[in-house]
């Protein structure tokens, strides 16, 4: 499962505070963190720019970008982690990698690419273009295919997300032409169903005046059903469109969520087919990265089509949020005050209203500006991750909250990720060693 978030970009390497560590030197896990496995390395030669994937078999995968391209780690349940896998072919310069699992462990990853080379990588030039490679869960990379194309490179803002059942879907901030003749950007999608390859790009088409697309999220229900949310216009709302299923499907009209100005949405899914979308109420800076902060709202698609009303999550600012879906149609957002120092605040779903209850204050948890993010467990437990004065840390217990109290784990570093399926979960962060970034992760057992 993987947990949709908003996050500012991470400051660049030459800003991260520099750890002189070595593997040897870590701390040991605290004593009531004995299932947290020790750390392995899955790279030395990484970036903060990572995405993790897990899904419903136990398999777990990390997607990244380096100075070779997109490189992919594997884990499948019980076994260690692969070497990085180099699945964009060499030559060109990618950017951004998603990855998604499969519930039977197929790994799929997508990423964007320049025309530039990697022994000549500015500036970058096009064509650039979508693409994706597979890797089956017999542990075999299929070669990769181009999905679309993009007029932004670093921004093509590349998401995915797959299913129980083998599909999977790709969105990303592509172009359109216009009745005009016009070029303008719109959210475009390619769909895999289950056994077979990605379809052509779709558009989801929002009309014939030329506006701006950004911060597209995608997330598919247990039939194949896809939702994608964005935000559109330099006044930006959010909207949201569904897609029917298997691979003959098509998306259907866009329906505004929330009130201008809103943007940076995130989506998940429930296991009872409600797509819930949360947005904050704020615009977009010059880079449409939506470094700006407003209050916390979200809304539902629900399973009969019918939009719910917005609820309001919080009355103050926040421009760092996470939302993630579990069994049983549970559901949590993590979120925190823009005010320095504020405290994190989680917010349950309810499974008998569908509406959020009251945030609860995780005490002494102040993660700044990168919160890391929640996962849900099948027990209906959450497990938290942050980071906080360069170390990561991870604590657990019920969705409730708060989730609060002694680490389960502990260790140094910068920019953790976790994901979870049933009973497992793991967890992976960066750690930072004059200028270069490894890339370490730790599995929790059941």
């Amino acid at each position: 499962m993987r947990f949709a978030f908003e996050v500012v970009n991470p400051m660049p390497l030459a800003m991260i505070p520099i750890f002189v560590m070595m593997l040897f030197a870590l701390p040991g896990a605290r004593a009531d963190a004995a299932s947290w496995s020790s750390p392995t390395t899955i790279t030395t030669n990484g970036g903060v720019q990572l995405d993790l994937a897990m899904g419903a078999d136990g398999t777990a995968a990390v997607a990244y970008s380096d100075t070779r391209g997109v490189q992919v780690a594997v884990r499948r349940a019980g076994h260690g982690w692969s070497s990085p896998r180099l699945v964009s072919g060499g030559r060109f310069t990618t950017t951004r990698p998603s990855v998604s699992v499969t519930g039977s462990g197929e790994v799929v990853v997508a990423w964007a690419q320049s025309g530039s080379t990697i022994t000549h990588p500015s500036p970058t030039v096009g064509p650039l273009t979508v693409r994706a490679a597979i890797r089956s869960s017999r542990g075999s990379w299929g070669s990769p295919r181009q999905l679309g194309t993009s007029a932004h490179f670093i921004e093509a803002g590349i998401d995915s997300a797959a299913n129980a059942h083998g599909d999977a879907i790709v969105v990303w901030r592509g172009v359109q032409v216009l009745s005009s003749g016009r070029r303008a950007d719109a959210v475009q999608s390619s769909y895999r169903a289950a056994g077979a390859g990605f379809g052509g790009a779709q558009t989801i088409r929002e009309g014939s005046t030329p506006t701006t697309v950004t911060g597209q999220v995608v997330a598919l229900d247990d039939r194949g059903t896809a939702y994608a949310a964005w935000s559109r216009g330099s006044a930006p709302v959010v909207r949201l469109a569904a897609r029917s299923r298997g691979g003959r499907g098509s998306w259907g009209a866009a329906r505004t969520m929330g009130a201008t100005p809103s943007s940076e949405p995130v989506i998940a899914v429930t296991s009872d087919r409600t797509a819930i979308v949360a947005w904050h109420a704020a615009g977009l800076d010059s880079e449409g990265e939506g470094l700006q902060a407003g209050t916390l709202d979200t809304a539902s698609r629900l399973p009969n089509g019918a939009l719910s009303a917005t609820q309001k999550i919080s009355d103050v600012p926040t421009r760092t949020y996470h939302l993630v879906t579990g069994p049983n149609g549970s559901a949590l957002l993590t979120w925190v005050p823009q005010a320095e120092g504020s405290e994190l605040r989680s917010t349950p779903r309810s499974t008998a209203t569908g509406r959020f209850a009251p945030s609860v204050i995780a005490p002494g948890v102040r993660p700044g500006s990168f919160a890391g993010g929640p996962a849900l467990l099948g027990d209906g437990s959450a497990l938290l991750t942050w980071g906080e004065s360069d170390h990561v840390q991870v604590v657990g217990g019920p969705i409730t909250g708060p989730l609060a109290g002694t680490p389960e784990l502990d260790r140094p570093g910068i920019y953790p990720r976790i994901a979870a399926a049933g009973t497992r979960a793991v967890l992976v962060w960066n750690v930072a060693t004059g200028d270069k970034v490894s890339i370490l992760a730790s599995g929790r057992h059941p």
